[in-house]
């Protein structure tokens, strides 16, 4: 319910999230609480489902051509690039309710959910990506295994 995820938005940006109940968002909503509870038992599914949403868009913007990581640059800079759209990501979801994030967060990995277009993860991309990167700046890397150090990169920068 749309209504039901703006209100708890509002909410948490008005109360913060400890100080919000279903009750509240209910009200907020113009809906009963019995209304509410038809959909989400608790104030943590609600959150659940906002985060839900949220991955989705995320899911929506990797698929966009316009938002493509492109292997333009040099080593630094394209690697900078991902680093900054990683980040990105995270933040806006820590924006949501950071204390919420914090607890669940591997429960919203991003990197775990699939491409809807080719059904392999995020994470499985990022790691052909760094592969590709790699290959593209051999001749500057002191490396044997290009795959496993792609795979390496993609545990240090995803997994901490």
């Amino acid at each position: 319910m749309q209504s039901v995820r703006e209100a708890t938005l509002e909410l948490i940006g008005e109360l913060g999230a400890e100080a919000v109940t279903t009750v509240k968002i209910a009200e907020r909503a113009g809906i009963s609480p019995g209304s509410l509870y038809r959909y989400y038992p608790n104030k943590q599914a609600i959150f659940t489902d906002i985060y839900n949403e949220e991955l989705s868009n995320l899911d929506k913007f990797m698929q966009d051509p316009a938002s493509s990581i492109s292997l333009s640059g040099t080593l630094e800079e394209d690697l900078h690039e991902v680093a900054v759209l990683t980040n990105r990501f995270y933040r806006e979801l820590l924006s949501l309710h950071g204390g919420f994030f914090a607890t669940y967060h591997r429960q919203f990995d991003f990197t775990l959910r699939e491409n809807p277009q080719n059904q392999h993860s995020w994470r499985d991309e990022g790691c052909e990506w760094l592969i590709a990167l790699l290959n593209t700046h051999r001749h500057r890397l002191r490396v044997d295994d290009i795959k496993a150090a792609a795979c390496e990169m993609r545990m240090t920068a995803f997994e901490n």
